[in-house]
């Protein structure tokens, strides 16, 4: 048996059929021979460090060529525990067919699935992240309301949920601004302070204090190259190419930095490294 840690990708087989929309970077449409290479390229790398299972193979789903994102499974849902997830709700109404999707998915591998309550948004990683020692960063604002919150910490009565409010329309989703490192017993929070209201901010700072993380401020320019949508695995962080970032987490932090062109993805698609990956464990269980 495989005992590397498990990685669920989606093949963009909907992505040339992106529309033009608000979260683009550049208003046009997806060059297929572009993002293809760019995916196959992410996917080949991250097939050395896990166990990379396609979440809804375009054989056995066909309708999953009609879900322009489904390449962004981040999306889908938050891992809860072995073989458990809690499957979320997607405010656009494009995405609603990759809900009925990810529920068959999930079941026919035999995992445990929960459903975010009816109406209200939830946007799996992209909103919620569990820290150590039962704490978990909510963001919303954008996608996810102050009543998502409210719903999370009541399916979550035993955790510490803490709330952000994000305050840029760019960084509509808690993982684009924010990325919890975790390196044996060293925490590093990866941020970009413009993305959160004063008061987040605060809470950012004293949960780093708790856990004695490590802040790692991200600027503008770099975040809006989606720096911040990134994941590790010990030493190894993966995420988008082309920030500052990058050179900052080898030579301050010693990380082993992977670097992947996925332009196609965060110009037409609004999405980076992160969101093309839901990750089927929790980190801070590794």
């Amino acid at each position: 048996m495989d005992q590397r840690p498990l990685l669920f990708m989606q093949p963009p087989v909907g992505f040339r059929n992106t529309e033009i929309n608000d979260r683009q970077i550049r208003g046009r449409r997806p060059d297929p021979g572009k993002f293809e290479s760019q995916w196959k390229g992410l996917y080949d790398s991250l097939s050395q460090y896990f166990s990379v299972e396609i979440l809804c193979d375009p054989f056995e789903y066909p309708t999953v060529s009609r879900c322009p994102d489904s390449c962004f499974p981040a999306n889908i849902g938050l891992v809860t525990g072995h073989h458990s997830i809690l499957l979320g709700r997607f405010k656009e109404k494009i995405r609603r067919l990759e809900e009925r999707l990810s529920v068959q998915a999930f079941i026919s591998r035999g995992w445990n699935t929960e459903h975010f309550p009816h109406p209200h948004v939830f946007e799996g990683v992209g909103e919620a992240m569990f820290l150590r020692a039962g704490m978990v960063f909510f963001g919303y604002g954008y996608r996810a309301t102050a009543r998502s919150f409210r719903e999370f910490q009541d399916l979550f009565p035993e955790a510490e949920v803490i709330p952000l409010h994000l305050q840029n329309p760019k960084m509509y989703h808690l993982d684009v601004c924010f990325a919890h490192f975790i390196r044996g017993r060293e925490d590093f929070f990866i941020y970009h302070p413009g993305a959160f209201l004063p008061d987040g901010l605060r809470k950012i700072r004293d949960v780093s204090n708790r856990l004695r993380a490590t802040l790692v401020p991200v600027g503008e320019k770099d975040a809006l190259r989606f720096a911040c949508n990134a994941f590790c695995l010990g030493n190894e962080v993966f995420m988008p190419s082309g920030t500052g970032l990058a050179q900052r987490l080898r030579r301050d932090y010693g990380f082993s930095v992977h670097e992947f062109d996925v332009s196609e993805f965060i110009e037409c698609g609004g999405g980076g490294v992160a969101c093309m990956v839901l990750r089927g464990y929790l980190p801070y269980l590794r």
